[in-house]
């Protein structure tokens, strides 16, 4: 794992744009994982920025998100399909078919998550902290950096009511 220190939000916020803007321009077709939630917001709104400038082609690339609330339309306002369009997808040329997200709104969570399942080994960058609250869907990272082998990754509906990122030496209870 590399940690990239900043001096403040605005500074990190430019290095993860950075990052993901020369993951964007040295292979064009690539697929990103992105998170939502207030952290990457500057990014993104700095990515939109060189987006507008011409320096930033989204026409190929695909995303991927990693969570949704179970039960909430794409549609609603505090859904992070809404959130994603509000802070990105909305300001860049980005093909609709080209973003998935999970769909929160289907009444099977295995038959979601299974879905999902197909995205991650095709994953090439994420932004995506390790973490998660009550009513997400749950992502496990199988491939996450050397040194931390005991993560695996999958995204699964847990049978308790609250889903969470789990330790591997958890999973065997839920």
């Amino acid at each position: 794992m590399k940690i990239i220190r900043a001096k403040d939000y605005k500074d990190m916020s430019r290095k993860a744009a950075n990052i993901i803007s020369a993951q964007v321009i040295m292979k064009p077709n690539c697929v990103l994982g992105l998170a939502t939630g207030g952290t990457p917001v500057g990014a993104y709104a700095q990515l939109v920025e060189w987006y507008n400038k011409g320096d930033l082609d989204f026409s190929e690339v695909t995303t991927v998100n990693l969570d949704e609330y179970r039960g909430l339309p794409k549609e609603h306002p505090e859904s992070y399909w809404s959130f994603m369009h509000k802070n990105l997808f909305d300001h860049v040329n980005i093909r609709p078919e080209a973003i998935h997200l999970p769909d929160g709104t289907n009444p099977d969570a295995a038959d979601a998550c299974a879905k999902y399942n197909y995205f991650l080994p095709v994953l090439l960058f994420s932004l995506h902290p390790l973490s998660s609250f009550p009513d997400h869907s749950v992502f496990r990272e199988e491939s996450v950096p050397p040194g931390f082998p005991e993560f695996h990754a999958y995204t699964e509906q847990p049978a308790c009511k609250k889903p969470r990122l789990f330790h591997r030496s958890e999973a065997d209870n839920h």
